[in-house]
């Protein structure tokens, strides 16, 4: 604790006064920490599934874009052209642009409400 009580008669209590005040302050501080920590944990809870969420969603755009891109690749480019490749290509096309809208629906309504503050 520093103080200095140069103009004051009674310098112990006035020091004790002080760091008590300033213990005090510490540990209010110390206790607000406490509970911003638990919402910065709780918005990091929040904010990484939100992100795995739209990482999936990002994947499963890369397979449809590259399913779909199969029929213009092997008809107009250098790839073999067969039934078996556009087939597979369109049906991962489908299959991620099917997924995606399920998953997002589900993120949704598997997410934790929020709690209703106490009035």
């Amino acid at each position: 604790c520093v103080f200095s009580p140069l103009a004051e008669k009674d310098a112990p209590t006035a020091i004790k006064a002080r760091c008590g005040a300033l213990a005090k302050k510490a540990s209010d501080l110390a206790n607000d920490h406490t509970a911003t920590k638990a919402a910065l944990l709780g918005h990091h809870a929040k904010t990484a599934r939100d992100q795995n969420v739209g990482l999936a969603v990002w994947w499963l755009n890369v397979i449809a874009f590259f399913g779909y891109a199969v029929f213009p690749l092997t008809y107009f480019g250098p790839f073999e052209r067969t039934d078996d490749n556009e087939w597979t290509g369109n049906f991962a096309g489908d299959l991620a642009w099917t997924v995606e809208p399920a998953l997002v629906i589900l993120a949704a309504a598997l997410a934790p409400k929020p709690k209703a503050k106490a009035a």
